[in-house]
């Protein structure tokens, strides 16, 4: 069994983080604030709310 390397964590996470980036340009960006998209998973803040005049 072989330890991962720093780098090679780094490397991953950094591929994910881009996959995730590229996923989420194909949606709109519901919440400026938050950048929630329709499939992201993200929860919204509630600053849109108070910048709506509701």
């Amino acid at each position: 069994m072989a330890i991962k390397s720093s780098k090679d964590f780094e490397k991953r996470r950094l591929e994910r983080e881009l996959n995730n980036e590229i996923e989420d340009s194909k949606f709109k960006v519901l919440c400026p604030y938050c950048k929630r998209t329709k499939n992201n998973g993200l929860s919204c803040i509630g600053m849109c709310v108070a910048d709506n005049d509701y």
